[in-house]
């Protein structure tokens, strides 16, 4: 599965009441429910949030 926040690719959103954001630089954010996912956040930590349920694909603002 590949998604990424960077680009025109995927953007999260946090349906979890909160989940730490570990950016490129191994920085923290604290993101809650409801607020998008920082653009630098790794990769590894995206895929394992969506496994866990804790973020989902936010929808196309596009469409």
């Amino acid at each position: 599965m590949d998604h990424y926040v960077f680009g025109t690719r995927a953007r999260y959103v946090v349906t979890a009441k909160c989940v730490v954001a570990v950016g490129a630089t191994g920085g923290q954010e604290h993101v809650y429910r409801g607020q998008p996912l920082p653009t630098g956040t790794r990769r590894g930590q995206i895929e394992h949030l969506l496994t866990l349920g804790l973020i989902k694909e936010a929808p196309d603002d596009d469409a």
